[in-house]
């Protein structure tokens, strides 16, 4: 029973980091957008370099 306890607890943990990392990838690229159409790049633009990140 502990052992399942402790397995799960680490599967979660897992998924909360992967959450997070995603997130911040996701907020990363909004960001890049954001500056690219500030700066007057045009929408094709600004897609593809926010692809590099």
């Amino acid at each position: 029973m502990m052992m399942t306890l402790f397995d799960e607890e680490q599967v979660m943990r897992a998924y909360v980091e992967s959450e997070k990392r995603e997130a911040a990838k996701k907020a990363a690229v909004i960001s890049a957008i954001e500056i690219y159409q500030e700066i007057g790049l045009p929408v094709s633009e600004t897609i593809k370099n926010s692809r590099k990140i």
